[in-house]
């Protein structure tokens, strides 16, 4: 789909179009918001988490799941089900997808939905480079991320259903009560801006 069509167009040409002037942007996106989920037992408030081991998507979600008194537990994220059977994890900081991509569902018990982070994401090529290439090829990969763009809705509508049977089956022990995890996790948006804004855009060249 081209980037045009999509709902984030608007905040694109108005946030980010400086920014990426020098590229082509292939694609964007960004999993669902992270949730707090738990095995073994419900987090009703900020202490519960003190002292359970729960996995982290990043290097800085784990430094505010230590703010939080948890155990932050790094590992790919295919490990998750063979960690929570095995209780390497006491739960996780992940999207409602996670739930369905790794068949956890019988494995995670407790919800706490607070919509902690999402985690952007874009591909993107040199747009002089991209501008040389031979019609053919701008349309092919203009349609292999059109594919992708399709695969990628149909897992988000995946990601809703789980939500909704996540919410159905399983107990919401904190619709929005733990609202200290704001004030507790500032330093960590904090060190996160200031590092962002101190480094040029990263890329993976291959």
């Amino acid at each position: 789909m081209p980037l045009r069509d999509l709902p984030c167009a608007n905040w694109y040409d108005k946030h980010l179009a400086e920014d990426f002037k020098d590229y082509k942007v292939l694609w964007l996106y960004s999993c669902g918001p992270g949730q707090f989920h738990s095995g073994g037992k419900p987090i009703t408030r900020l202490e519960d988490l003190k002292g359970s081991k729960m996995r982290s998507p990043s290097a800085y979600m784990s430094k505010a799941l230590q703010l939080m008194g948890a155990n932050a537990v790094s590992m790919p994220i295919s490990e998750l089900t063979v960690s929570l059977q095995k209780g390497v994890i006491d739960g996780m900081l992940t999207p409602f997808s996670a739930l369905a991509d790794f068949k956890c569902f019988e494995l995670v018990k407790y919800l706490a939905e607070l919509d902690f982070y999402v985690s952007p994401m874009a591909v993107v090529m040199n747009k002089e480079k991209f501008d040389s290439l031979p019609n053919e090829a701008k349309k092919a990969l203009d349609q292999a991320f059109e594919a992708l763009e399709a695969f990628i809705y149909d897992h988000g509508e995946v990601g809703l259903l789980v939500m909704q049977f996540h919410r159905q089956g399983h107990k919401d022990t904190a619709p929005r009560k733990i609202l200290r995890v704001g004030q507790i996790t500032i330093p960590v948006v904090c060190q996160n801006l200031f590092e962002f804004v101190q480094r040029p855009l990263a890329a993976v060249q291959t």
